[in-house]
């Protein structure tokens, strides 16, 4: 729309108001979606975004939406008992898109994907590899920033995502455990290594772990790496 002039936007304010409305209207529920990407669609003005922004600050009062962080929102699936909460998948799908980070599960869920231990976490807790100051409002789901995380994606370059995404488990895993703990794992870790990784990917994989984590270079080192 870029409008430019101050008294043009106000007046335009309705319209843009009805723009808002039917963009949400056309959401699937439970599919986050951010200002950013209304503003972009209707190619808004800083003006009309101010517009579009009280207008869903209205549709959050009306219950029609809700706020997930700051700038992004989604329509709530609602059953018989009220609205129901964003899917974690969503959230991490939000992060990784708007952020461009890199996202992968932390903690005691990374070593139960990986089949370490069957413990789960009450909280779903993710590790992200850019900071992000955007509070949500599920407290069920915890971001957590590690710069060692960029590090090893920007190291570990393989093709198959498969791959890439059973190493970023075993970095969160290794992570997680730490030196200390890594030991009551020792055996199950080295067989999912040889299992998931061929000699080459293994390599990478101990190659681009970051300077902290010698450790683990060295228990892969000695342990790991299968001969062919």
């Amino acid at each position: 729309m870029n409008i430019k002039t101050v008294g043009s936007e106000v007046s335009n304010a309705p319209k843009v108001s009805e723009l808002v409305k039917q963009y949400v209207n056309h959401l699937h529920l439970g599919k986050p979606f951010t200002l950013e990407q209304v503003a972009s669609k209707y190619d808004l003005s800083n003006g009309e975004r101010q517009v579009a922004s009280k207008a869903l600050q209205r549709m959050v009062t009306d219950k029609i939406v809700a706020r997930l962080a700051n700038g992004t929102y989604y329509r709530p699936k609602v059953s018989r008992f009220g609205p129901l909460p964003l899917e974690t998948s969503e959230i991490v799908k939000v992060v990784t898109k708007t952020r461009k980070a890199t996202v992968v599960p932390a903690g005691a869920a990374a070593v139960n994907q990986l089949g370490l231990d069957t413990q789960l976490p009450m909280v779903s807790s993710y590790y992200v590899s850019v900071r992000t100051r955007a509070q949500l409002t599920q407290k069920s789901v915890k971001f957590e920033y590690k710069e060692t995380l960029q590090h090893f994606a920007n190291n570990f370059t393989v093709a198959d995502k498969e791959v890439k995404n059973t190493a970023l488990l075993m970095w969160s895993a290794l992570t997680y455990l730490d030196k200390s703990t890594t030991s009551l794992y020792a055996n199950k870790l080295i067989q999912k290594f040889q299992q998931e990784f061929d000699l080459a990917s293994q390599a990478k994989f101990i190659t681009a772990l970051p300077p902290s984590m010698l450790w683990a270079k060295e228990f892969f080192q000695t342990k790991a790496i299968k001969k062919d």
